[in-house]
């Protein structure tokens, strides 16, 4: 029988491979906030991609939801983007500087209307929402 090859913690993250990605850092070698070549976290990754359970497990194991990529994207830009609201919310509750222009997307991450809603929300009406 053939193994599946190992996948990178960035993958899993982004594709809420939440066992495998456990088990993967679990064996060490510092991966909780290692970039990859875009500056990418698994924090970020899982944030990109909505995938919640996994920002949760990320966040308890101590990813640093401040961290930047090369771009100056970060976990709460592409939450925001997305529109994972619940996301930026835990996001939120870890003081993530909600001032930091993402140089891709050409906005600051409070400032941006999610997908799906009609709303444009600001920083004080996300930050009163879930704290």
């Amino acid at each position: 029988m053939k193994s599946r090859p190992c996948r990178p913690p960035w993958t899993l993250a982004a594709q809420g491979e939440l066992s495998q990605l456990k088990e993967h850092l679990r064996k060490g070698d510092n991966l909780i906030n290692k970039r990859d070549e875009r500056g990418f976290t698994p924090l970020i990754w899982a944030s990109a991609f909505g995938e919640i359970e996994t920002v949760r497990f990320l966040l308890e194991w101590g990813a640093d939801p401040h961290i930047l990529a090369k771009e100056r994207e970060s976990a709460l830009s592409l939450a925001s983007t997305g529109g994972y609201t619940d996301i930026v919310g835990l996001l939120l509750e870890r003081d993530v500087d909600i001032n930091i222009y993402d140089w891709v997307r050409h906005h600051m991450p409070a400032l941006r209307s999610f997908q799906g809603n009609r709303l444009a929300l600001d920083a004080k009406n996300i930050r009163q929402t879930h704290s």
